[in-house]
């Protein structure tokens, strides 16, 4: 059952990344959790209305992600994501390759596998 999770959560995360590159709002809406925190690599820490609405508007700009060294471990109705993600991205018309450790949480509810949190640190 667990390995049938961090498929799950995987595939779902796989989908959130690519929403993000192709500034799919409507897909984040669904894929995101309505109690999201999220913490960028600058510190800068938002909720789930202001994520999307700055996806929206184009502050953010995500061109390429990829992640490695994944690992995702379960615990009952939740999941986490540890790995090092290398992105590339515009911030305000500003290119920007990033390249930081992480962690992306993730609940399951009625509705699936649900995006609740992320913290990334560049190094």
């Amino acid at each position: 059952m667990s390995e049938t999770k961090s498929i799950e959560i995987s595939e779902s995360e796989n989908k959130r990344y690519g929403a993000l590159i192709t500034a799919d709002h409507k897909l984040l809406e669904d894929l995101i959790h309505d109690s999201l925190i999220y913490i960028h690599s600058n510190g800068v820490k938002e909720n789930k209305n202001e994520f999307i609405r700055n996806i929206i508007s184009k502050k953010y700009r995500y061109i390429n992600m990829r992640r490695e060294d994944e690992a995702i471990r379960t615990i009952g109705s939740s999941g986490i994501i540890t790995g090092i993600g290398f992105f590339e991205t515009m911030l305000n018309g500003e290119f920007l390759e990033v390249r930081v450790h992480f962690h992306s949480i993730w609940v399951r509810n009625g509705n699936g596998w649900k995006f609740y949190s992320w913290q990334a640190t560049k190094f």
